[in-house]
């Protein structure tokens, strides 16, 4: 029994010199959790660079630049005092657009629970050549990737009518890369114009210094068409539709091209009649009135339709359309009343 206490009393002993610590598992007095450092916020300045904008300046941050994912991430142009604040992604890139110029300093402060930290960001000419000529070549084409992207992802999708929206390609003067956005036509048209502003001291980059790839394939997109869905502009699926719904879709959309058709002109010669046919929609035809200098667009946009439905519609075997009774109007001629092209029978 003596022998016992007198081991007992060495292993406790033992215990206290070498893990007092451990006490607290046998029954003594725990302490409170001490704080912990957690995941502080880091920056990589060289992983930072500026470009220009169409709506001032665009700071871009390769994979890797800020972390961790989800922090707060500020800039600030140091001559204006002017800031915007983004949050870091899940790869450590950021992008964001801060009213300036490219002759303007920057700061740029990340923070978290766990800190702050904060980095200069700056370019040394107009055109930002010393930031982006740090780059490697991977780099680089990383660089014009998230750029291009982000230009169309950011683009505008508001609309009311399907015809309002469009299917946007991604495409600068030296991607080469696969990708698409559905936007409304001032959006894609807004949107191309910042992406060849942004891309292009990228592509002047990778054109003086690097071996590039040869262009991607992309697929084809046979079975996506664009339209409005509660005012945002989307993709359709065409093939999850069915054969009536592809018919009552591309008259639907067909009306919309022909409401919206310019008729603006000041005489007769200005005007033409338009009736443009769907394969996939049986009707009593569709004269319509045109500004003749609109005439071509209006007629390459309905064959967009035969191609987008109708297409589908032949090639799923769908039953035809069934033929309305209809009422012959005759042919008409297209004049000029107060300004708008109209409709005249039986002249």
């Amino acid at each position: 029994m003596l022998k016992r206490s007198y081991v007992a009393r060495c292993l406790f002993g033992l215990l206290l010199l070498v893990c007092p610590p451990l006490l607290v598992q046998c029954g003594g007095a725990a302490e409170e959790p001490g704080t912990e450092t957690g995941n502080p916020p880091h920056v990589e300045e060289r992983k930072l660079y500026l470009v220009e904008s169409a709506r001032g300046v665009e700071l871009i941050g390769d994979a890797g630049a800020v972390s961790p994912q989800g922090a707060t991430v500020q800039v600030t142009n140091l001559r204006t005092g002017e800031r915007v604040e983004t949050t870091a992604q899940s790869d450590g890139s950021v992008r964001v657009v801060v009213p300036g110029t490219l002759q303007d300093d920057y700061e740029v402060t990340v923070s978290n629970g766990s800190g702050t930290v904060s980095a200069r960001a700056s370019a040394a000419d107009a055109n930002g050549d010393a930031a982006i000529g740090a780059l490697t070549c991977d780099e680089l084409e990383n660089s014009l990737s998230q750029s291009v992207a982000a230009g169309y992802m950011l683009g505008d999708t508001a609309c009311v009518a399907d015809t309002d929206c469009v299917y946007a390609g991604w495409g600068a003067s030296c991607y080469y890369q696969c990708g698409a956005s559905f936007l409304s036509v001032a959006g894609e048209a807004a949107a191309r114009a910042t992406v060849e502003l942004s891309s292009a001291p990228f592509c002047t980059e990778l054109a003086n210094r690097c071996l590039r790839q040869p262009p991607s394939s992309c697929p084809p997109d046979l079975v996506t068409t664009p339209v409005c869905n509660q005012g945002t502009c989307q993709g359709l699926d065409v093939n999850a539709l069915e054969c009536v719904e592809l018919t009552r879709r591309a008259r639907l959309r067909r009306r919309e091209l022909l409401d919206g058709g310019d008729k603006g002109c000041s005489s007769n010669a200005d005007c033409a009649v338009a009736n443009p046919t769907l394969s996939c929609v049986a009707d009593c035809g569709n004269q319509t009135p045109v500004a003749r200098a609109d005439q071509a667009r209006l007629e390459a946009s309905v064959a967009q339709v035969e191609r987008d439905f109708c297409q589908n519609f032949s090639s799923r075997g769908c039953p035809p359309d069934p033929i309305p009774p209809c009422d012959p109007e005759g042919p008409a001629t297209a004049v000029c009343e107060a300004g708008q092209c109209s409709l005249v029978f039986g002249l």
